[in-house]
């Protein structure tokens, strides 16, 4: 999330939330979440708010009108059903051979390698904008 928020910061007030403080820098922790999200006018969201359960809790917090993006490879799902959350924006990506990228992440392969390899197909689906 890091590069994206940086891309952000010389054309908007960005607040980063990170929950592990060795990934923070200059973010703030997590738990600040009900007092920056209702402020907002966009919310990017990592893919990994599915897996760590906190999605529902992020999305009750936004505000009305607010832009939301749910993005990383862990974002991948059925866009449809996430732009009926209210999700405007979904950027993900698939993976193409799925039994080369097994093999390759048993060896510790992460996502830039599979990337680089030609193993991902990214995407991104844009729902309406409220």
């Amino acid at each position: 999330m890091t590069p994206v928020a940086e891309a952000l910061r010389d054309k908007c007030c960005v607040y980063q939330l990170e929950r592990r403080s060795d990934l923070r820098h200059d973010g703030y922790p997590d738990i600040d979440a009900p007092l920056i999200i209702p402020n907002c006018d966009m919310l990017v969201i990592t893919g990994s708010a599915m897996v760590n359960n906190t999605i529902d809790q992020l999305l009750a917090m936004r505000r009305d009108g607010a832009i939301t993006v749910l993005s990383g490879p862990t974002a991948a799902a059925y866009p449809p059903v996430l732009h009926g959350l209210g999700i405007n924006v979904i950027g993900s990506s698939l993976v193409k051979k799925p039994r080369s990228v097994i093999e390759l992440l048993k060896l510790g392969a992460g996502y830039r390698l599979l990337d680089r390899m030609g193993l991902l197909f990214k995407y991104v689906s844009a729902g309406a904008v409220q």
